[in-house]
């Protein structure tokens, strides 16, 4: 495989759109644009409180200063449920490992890219509660990373943009070493 065929390739699957099986009592994560009143400060990380009933809301302003091109976030699960996203990010994807909190919780990491951005200074609703209501103590289905309690908090990380400078310099790298490869097989 050539490697301008193999970069390719590996642009295409980490653009890829997965789909995640869902029911209607697994955890659900909504996250809109321009949604929510009385926005909090959100930067790069910051955390949801979840409401004891493993729901939440989260309205927040990005002061980060940069624009995001993804959301990252760290949570619990119960471990036979899978994870439901509605999003504006054109993929969500999850991943889950056995919980230090117990047999049968799983940490998860829900990764949502793509197609989007949360420019700075939009505002943003993060929506937990499992049957899409926007009441402030409904139910949903996850558990704090920092306690496996229907009471803690989820970790979210904003995924930023590479700076111009980055694209440029990976850019430059592969060029030289399409130069190199087409002197290399001149000879």
């Amino acid at each position: 495989m050539k490697l301008h065929q193999l970069f390719l390739a590996v642009v295409f699957v980490c653009l890829a759109a997965v789909t995640v099986r869902a029911d209607a009592t697994d955890p659900k994560v909504d996250i809109r644009v321009g949604h929510g009143s009385d926005p909090q400060s959100c930067g790069l990380d910051f955390t949801i409180k979840l409401n004891g009933s493993g729901g939440g809301i989260k309205n927040c302003v990005n002061t980060s200063g940069q624009d995001w091109i993804g959301l990252d976030i760290f949570a619990v699960i119960t471990a036979t449920d899978t994870v439901n996203c509605t999003t504006f990010f054109s993929s969500c994807t999850f991943s889950e490992s056995p919980s230090t909190f117990g047999s049968n919780l799983d940490d998860v990491e829900v990764v949502m890219f793509g197609g989007a951005e949360i420019t700075q200074g939009s505002h943003f609703f993060i929506n937990l509660n499992t049957n899409g209501t926007t009441g402030p103590s409904d139910t949903g289905g996850w558990f704090g990373f920092d306690t496996g309690l229907k009471h803690g908090n989820l970790s979210v990380e904003a995924i930023t943009a590479p700076e111009p400078s980055t694209i440029l310099l990976v850019a430059a790298g592969l060029g030289i070493l399409s130069t190199r490869r087409r002197v290399k097989s001149l000879r």
